[in-house]
Parts: structure tokens; C-alpha cells; sequence
């Protein structure tokens, strides 16, 4: 009998929800999208820099043009440890930006991307 721990099931649930998401349905809008995608350049410009380890997630915070929100941003890892595209970080950050009014997540060639606005500062 072959036993499977609870950190890989946990990994395939996370696998699961992330490859069927979008766009969200609830939660903040975008206040500013222009200023969500102004920062995403930098963010991908960092995250392209070096290799990301498998399994392994980035994250930043940005803070937007008031105190009344901030942007969450996410790259997840779903394959072996290497560089993530800038083009590919580009295009996967806005595109939960410029197409979903509350932010969402997909996942493209095993990396995952999540823009997502909230209240208040980071």
C-alpha cells in the first residue's frame, strides 16, 4: 500500500482550483487600471531576473494612487525550476487586469498569474 501526504494532495488541490479560475465575482474593481498595469512591468522585470524555484510562488503588493487601495500580484510555479518569461509575466499579469473588472488568475505553459485589487494600502 502506497501512503501520499498531505503536502502533495494539498499541491494537486491547488493545481486543480488554479488551472479553472478567472475571472473573480466578488471583491473590489480595479479603481485605476492603468495604474494596476503601470506596476506590473517592474514586477515582471524583477520576477524574470532569476529562476523560480518549482512550486514556488511570487508575490508583491503595490499600493495605488490613493490609500484606498492596493493590487496584489502572484506567479505560481506549477513545473521545474526556471525563468518565467517577462513577455509571458506581461501578458499574464494584465491580462487579469485589462479583462476582469475584480482581478482573477489563469495559468499558461505551468505558471500561474493572479492580479487582484483590495481595500486599503499594502
Amino acid at each position: 500500500m502506497r501512503f501520499i501526504s498531505f503536502s502533495a494532495v494539498a499541491s494537486a488541490l491547488l493545481l486543480i482550483s488554479t488551472a479553472s479560475a478567472g475571472c473573480y465575482t466578488s471583491g473590489d474593481t480595479w479603481d485605476d487600471v492603468n495604474n494596476a498595469k503601470y506596476h506590473v512591468e517592474g514586477i515582471c522585470r524583477e520576477w524574470s531576473s532569476g529562476a523560480t524555484g518549482s512550486g514556488t510562488t511570487r508575490t508583491s503588493c503595490k499600493d495605488g494612487r490613493s490609500s484606498a487601495q492596493h493590487y496584489d500580484y502572484l506567479l505560481y510555479n506549477q513545473g521545474s525550476s526556471r525563468t518565467v518569461p517577462f513577455g509571458d509575466c506581461v501578458t499574464g499579469l494584465t491580462k487579469e487586469i485589462g479583462g476582469c473588472s475584480r482581478g482573477g488568475e489563469s495559468c499558461e505553459n505551468s505558471w500561474c498569474y493572479r492580479s487582484d485589487p483590495n481595500a486599503g494600502m499594502c
